[in-house]
């Protein structure tokens, strides 16, 4: 069996000193309590910026990173321009952007410039030589290396300068050029040397001793790892000898030296379980599951297969646990930069009421002068009169509907979405206790209801992303050729668990092969995802729930049908307008948004389509779609009817 351990190749990033391995939960939490209550705009900037590099989510840093470069802008304020491209550069890096990484990293190159800021520039260059190493650009890479260590040779930190010559020197490594990668290597060791700095020369040693073993010297290459780890026992660095001592333990491995592999797997897997570091813990564990392998000794090799996938699948629980606190932020954050917009947009409307009210009593006042003076064109102005008054009547009416809107997205948001996430936050409690008693097994039902929850959190926020998008006119309208097929059975796929949940059939049902129309793909998903969430949400258990595809003349017909709770005929008159208390509690205390439907109203009008209800309380519900004949392909392929079941 092959040991999939990962080899400890050091990069070092220049952002090292914001990150650790784990996240500090009360600091990012201090973090955003205080970007709440601040309203200075350097403390604002830096607390952005803390918060970029330290939330772990690269969606999450983006949006940060882009909040520090909207909010210098404002201000004018060229410092922090440069810092918010920085960090937008580096987050945009983690996520996998390269292209936009590397734009934004040279705008914040140009601003050092401007601001006289040599250190940052130069520390821009190392940044872009490592987007370039990650795009497996090394030449570009090595480029950005040399004009890093040109540009701050005499002001660099230490680490930073070492940082370099290391990164350089993994670059010839991953080329296969060890001469190369030696040289680089031992610079940045001598430079830790100078410093006293022990870490950095044992991770210098520890990537000499992997080139070496790469040339085939393995006893040298192994002396090199073992001086590494003498130097992290003098520091006391109990996770960077934990590592080193494991990777030292796949090269025994490697080169069949059973029983030494296994000391030292042993070592690490006792070290990982002392000091609680659990990916180590997974990866001792594969190691001494394929050294059992190969001495025949498969009662043990049995054990520690099982460690490694309970291991893994409790690190892979922790990095959902992570995502969701990491969303938890980003929305709090971005709800009070919203409360802020809101505050500072009222103020304007009222200022702009204000000025609007005395310009119109002073035309009221002069019209009422002209009228005195002028009997001729009395009427006339009285005309004019009765019409601005009707005017305003109307926008009076247009902005009441919108407050009433702003209303119910406040309420959605602040009623709707809360219990979801309550629950989420008590989840990861029990997560925390189980772990700390081990009790696996109810971790494991825990788990299971979180991601119930989790995808349930992600349906109800997907809505209001595109409800607001609409209300806004900003919803992108983008007709193309689309297999409805295909469409159709990626959508169902999604609620395949929730019917199976309350045990409901869920059918979809076509006579075609293939067939094709021109439509919106987001907009028509969302209508589908919308209407068997409603089947599935007003169905009750053991119920049937199913999607029609037909072709009606020139027409695309799809019909969803259940045989849940119907739909009473009050409701049938507004059920795809918004009000305020619309919302139903499902057959299983499902709570919804109360916009799904008109959604569905709206998108089915972009896209030229119209939409019929049928129900019947008690019976079911069945809604009717139609798409017009100028958007239907004529090459659909007949075929035998075909009945997918899903559950």
């Amino acid at each position: 069996m092959r040991v999939c351990c990962n080899i400890f190749i050091l990069f070092f990033s220049l952002c090292s000193s914001q990150f650790a391995f784990s996240q500090d939960h009360n600091s990012l939490d201090s973090l955003k309590n205080r970007l709440q209550s601040v309203e200075d705009i350097s403390v604002r900037c830096q607390t952005l910026y803390d918060l970029a590099f330290k939330i772990g989510n690269p969606d999450s840093a983006i949006y940060f990173s882009n909040q520090i470069v909207a909010n210098a802008k404002n201000q004018n304020n060229n410092f922090w321009l440069q810092k918010g491209y920085y960090a937008l550069g580096n987050s945009l890096s983690e996520k996998g952007d390269y292209d936009e990484s590397i734009e934004a990293l040279f705008v914040s190159t140009r601003l050092c410039e401007k601001n006289f800021d040599t250190i940052g520039k130069a520390k821009c260059y190392l940044t872009i030589g490592g987007v370039y190493t990650l795009a497996k650009n090394y030449k570009n890479a090595l480029v950005y290396f040399d004009l890093a260590i040109k540009t701050g040779e005499n002001k660099l930190d230490y680490q930073t300068l070492a940082a370099i010559y290391l990164n350089s020197g993994s670059l010839f490594l991953m080329q296969k050029k060890y001469r190369n990668a030696i040289e680089y290597y031992h610079n940045a060791y001598s430079i830790y040397h100078i410093n006293h700095d022990i870490k950095g020369m044992a991770y210098c040693l520890n990537n000499i001793g992997r080139i070496e073993y790469e040339l085939g010297n393995k006893e040298l290459a192994f002396e090199k790892i073992k001086v590494a780890l003498n130097l992290l026992l003098e520091i006391d660095d109990k996770y960077g000898f934990t590592v080193l001592v494991l990777h030292l333990a796949k090269f025994e491995y490697d080169s069949k030296y059973y029983q030494d592999a296994k000391t030292h797997a042993k070592k690490g897997y006792d070290l990982a379980i002392k000091y609680g570091f659990l990916p180590q813990q997974r990866d001792a564990s594969t190691i001494l599951l394929s050294i059992y392998e190969e001495t025949n000794e498969y009662k043990k090799a049995f054990k520690y297969q099982k460690i490694y996938h309970d291991l893994n699948d409790s690190l892979i629980n922790l990095e959902s646990v992570q995502k969701m606190a990491d969303l938890r932020t980003e929305f709090e954050v971005s709800q009070k930069q919203a409360e802020i917009d809101l505050l500072i947009k009222e103020k304007k409307i009222q200022k702009t009421i204000g000025i609007s009210l005395a310009t119109i009593l002073l035309l009221f006042a002069g019209l009422v002068f002209v009228l005195l003076r002028n009997s001729k064109r009395n009427k006339e102005l009285l005309e004019l009169l009765t019409d601005q008054k009707e005017e305003l009547l109307i926008q009076h009416d247009k902005l009441a509907e919108l407050n009433e809107t702003k209303s119910r997205f406040f309420s959605i948001i602040s009623h709707d979405l809360r219990g979801p996430i309550g629950l989420l936050n008590g989840t990861t409690m029990l997560i925390r206790d189980y772990l700390e008693s081990k009790d696996y097994k109810q971790l494991e039902d825990v788990t299971s209801n979180m991601e119930f929850t989790v995808k349930k959190v992600q349906f109800l926020l997907d809505n209001l992303l595109e409800w607001a998008l609409s209300q806004q006119n900003q919803f992108q309208y983008q007709p193309e050729m689309l297999e409805l097929n295909e469409l159709i059975h990626d959508v169902m796929s999604v609620f395949e668990d929730m019917a199976l949940s309350k045990a409901i059939n869920l059918k979809y049902i076509c006579k075609f092969d293939q067939f094709y129309i021109i439509a919106d793909r987001n907009s028509l998903m969302t209508i589908i995802r919308n209407l068997l969430s409603n089947a599935i949400k007003f169905t009750n258990r053991k119920g049937h729930v199913s999607l029609t595809l037909i072709k009606q003349k020139d027409s695309a017909v799809i019909m969803v049908d259940d045989d849940g709770v119907g739909i009473p005929q009050k409701k049938l008159e507004n059920l795809f307008k918004i009000e305020q208390k619309k919302s139903t509690w499902g057959t299983d205390r499902e709570k919804g948004l109360g916009i799904g439907l008109n959604l569905v109203y709206e998108f089915v009008q972009l896209n030229k389509g119209t939409i019929d209800v049928e129900s019947q309380v008690g019976k079911g519900t069945r809604f009717t779609i139609k798409l017009p004949s100028e958007i239907i392909q004529a090459d659909s392929t007949p075929h035998t009817m075909k009945d997918s079941s899903y559950i």
